[in-house]
């Protein structure tokens, strides 16, 4: 977790990009994860794009293999087999046991969120980019747009930290942790704002992003106090919003 008018003009904002996960984990199972049909073979059109032909029958092989155990692959043979021999009543079967046999398409959540901790409010709005993917590449782009207000009438705080968790709809997980955000560690006064723009990309049309800020209470004399985490509530990354927040 690269075409309307307003992907184009999203794009030229200058962006940042979310590095790339520090550890990449998958979520936990009793067994090792299923194969992933659809990635293999895009990896095996890559080894033939890129003539590393070593590769290219390997992955060929395993995706033969897997094939041959496959239900969902026989299944989608049987059907193939039954529409040519016009056997509707086995095309029907094969189309059922095709529909049980996958899984419900993933659906992000919504593009938006809002979420206030110790008197900190973290807005976000997020969408896809278009002129900056690719998805024959299964590259997605999507912005996002954070806004963070001090809700407090008395204290200032200090913005130090950030962490995400970034969800691609196959189930990958990124976790990214570093200093301040875009480079800056804002401090918010009674009252004040943060915004800024940065972005994502994924292997898949859709995911979800969440994680925390960590804050400081600073004193009129500059003491830092202890630190405390801001949520940053979920949001979700979808191909079919590519409409920013206004003033983008």
């Amino acid at each position: 977790m690269r075409r309307p008018a307003v992907g184009r003009a999203a794009c030229r904002l200058p962006l940042r990009a979310t590095p790339r996960a520090a550890a990449t984990a998958r979520p936990a199972a009793a067994g090792p994860p299923p194969p992933d049909l659809d990635r293999m073979r895009a990896d095996l059109a890559d080894a033939v794009s890129s003539q590393d032909f070593a590769q290219a029958a390997e992955l060929r092989d395993q995706i033969r293999e897997i094939e041959a155990g496959n239900p969902l692959v026989a299944a989608e043979r049987a059907l193939a087999a039954a529409v040519a021999a016009e056997d509707y009543a086995a095309a029907a079967a094969a189309r059922d046991a095709i529909a049980a046999l996958q899984p419900p398409p993933y659906q992000p959540p919504p593009t938006t969120s809002k979420a206030t901790t110790q008197g900190v409010t973290v807005s976000v709005k997020s969408f896809f980019i278009a002129a900056q993917s690719s998805p024959e590449s299964r590259l997605y782009t999507f912005a996002y747009r954070i806004t963070i207000k001090n809700e407090s009438d008395t204290k200032t705080v200090r913005l130090l930290a950030r962490r995400w968790e970034i969800k691609d709809g196959d189930g990958g997980v990124d976790r990214v942790a570093g200093p301040g955000v875009v480079g800056e560690t804002p401090t918010l006064t009674p009252g004040g704002v943060h915004s800024y723009s940065s972005f994502a990309q994924l292997r898949t049309p859709g995911g979800a992003m969440e994680g925390a800020y960590v804050f400081v209470e600073v004193s009129a004399d500059g003491t830092a106090g202890p630190e405390f985490e801001v949520e940053i509530a979920r949001f979700g990354l979808d191909v079919d919003d590519d409409v920013p927040p206004a003033g983008t």
